[in-house]
């Protein structure tokens, strides 16, 4: 699809490479995307941590608030 300049997505992917399949709709050819992933509080600290390594691995920033989201996703989550 041409010209997507921003993707929503309106559910967390399942995995990294569903991610990069998504967001790599936008940017091509060497332009600038955007992508927005709206996550609620009932979303898998797992399908977040994905998000954010995808974020790392395409030398992005992650926001502060998501790196929050993270470290009390990690900190509810039961040690066995």
């Amino acid at each position: 699809m041409p010209n997507v300049s921003h993707v929503v997505c309106y559910t967390p992917p399942a995995s990294l490479l569903e991610y990069a399949q998504r967001v790599g709709r936008t940017g091509r050819g060497g332009h600038v995307g955007s992508v927005t992933t709206i996550v609620g509080d009932a979303d898998s600290g797992d399908a977040l941590c994905r998000v954010a390594a995808a974020m790392r691995e395409a030398r992005q920033e992650v926001p502060r608030w998501l790196d929050g989201l993270l470290l009390t996703a990690r900190a509810a989550k039961p040690t066995a």
